[in-house]
C-alpha cells in the first residue's frame, strides 16, 4: 500500500508563492516590458532563497522572503499593466489597478526590515524583537488601509492616478503623510540592522558569521531603496535601480 504524502502548510503557501510569482512573469512578458525583467529576477531570487528554507526548515522566515517576493512581483506586473491601460485611454481602470498594487506594496515595504527580527530559525530572540514585530506589524496594517484612500501612485517614480472614490486634494493629502510614514520603514530597517550587529558581538562564531552578512545585506537593501526614492523626482524612469 503507496501513501502519497500531504504537503504541509508552508509548503502549500510557498506553492502559491510560486504561483503568484509566475502568473507575474508572464503579464510582464506578454506586455513586452523588458525594463522589468531585471526586477522580477531579484524578486525570484528572494523567492528562491524563501523556498529553500521552507523546504529545508518549514520556519516562518522562509515565508516571509516567499512573500515579499511575490507580492512585490505581482505589483510589478500591476503597474506595468496600468501603463498599458493608460496607453489605450483606459485611465479609469488604471486607477483603480494602480490603487490595488499601491495597497499590495504597503506591507511589503514592512516585511524587508521585519523578516530580520526572527532570522534564522523564524522566532524572536527577545521580548524587544518580540514587541517591535507586534508594534511595527500594527502600524503595516494601519497604513495598508489608509492606503485606500491616498492618491493610487505605487512608487515615487510611477505615474499617479485619479483616485477611483475620494477627492483627489484629499487623497493626495494623505499620500503626502504616508510617504513620510513610510520612511519610518526605512529607519526601522536600519535599527534591525543594528540590533543583528549586536547579536554577531554577543553570538558564538558560526552565528556571527551568518549574522554579519545578513546586517550587510540588509544595510545595503535598505540603502539602495532609500536612494531609487531620493532620485525619482529627479525624472528618472528606471525602476530596475
Amino acid at each position: 500500500m503507496s501513501f502519497v504524502r500531504v504537503p504541509t502548510r508552508p509548503v502549500r503557501l510557498l506553492l502559491v508563492g510560486v504561483v503568484v510569482y509566475l502568473i507575474a512573469v508572464v503579464i510582464v512578458l506578454v506586455q513586452l516590458r523588458s525594463y522589468e525583467i531585471a526586477s522580477l529576477i531579484v524578486f525570484g531570487i528572494y523567492l528562491l532563497v524563501g523556498g529553500l528554507i521552507v523546504v529545508r526548515r518549514g520556519n516562518t522566515l522562509g515565508l516571509m522572503l516567499v512573500a515579499y517576493g511575490s507580492i512585490w512581483s505581482i505589483v510589478t506586473a500591476a503597474m506595468v499593466t496600468a501603463e498599458t491601460l493608460d496607453e489605450a485611454g483606459r485611465v479609469g481602470a488604471a486607477g483603480w489597478l494602480t490603487l490595488g498594487a499601491s495597497v499590495l506594496a504597503t506591507p511589503a515595504m514592512w516585511l524587508i526590515a521585519a523578516m530580520w527580527l526572527i532570522f534564522p530559525d523564524g522566532r524572536t530572540c527577545t521580548t524587544t524583537d518580540r514587541r517591535l514585530l507586534r508594534g511595527s506589524g500594527a502600524l503595516a496594517i494601519l497604513m495598508t488601509v489608509a492606503t485606500l484612500f491616498a492618491t493610487p501612485q505605487a512608487l515615487p517614480e510611477t505615474k499617479a492616478y485619479p483616485h477611483p472614490f475620494l477627492d483627489d486634494e484629499l487623497a493626495q493629502t494623505l499620500y503626502d503623510v504616508l510617504q513620510a510614514s513610510i520612511f519610518l520603514f526605512f529607519l526601522f530597517g536600519y535599527f534591525v540592522a543594528a540590533r543583528l550587529v549586536v547579536r554577531m558581538r554577543h553570538g558564538d562564531p558560526i552565528e556571527r558569521r551568518q549574522v554579519g552578512w545578513i546586517a550587510v545585506a540588509v544595510i545595503a537593501n535598505v540603502t539602495i531603496l532609500i536612494a531609487n526614492v531620493a532620485i525619482a523626482p529627479l525624472g528618472t524612469d528606471d525602476r530596475a535601480f
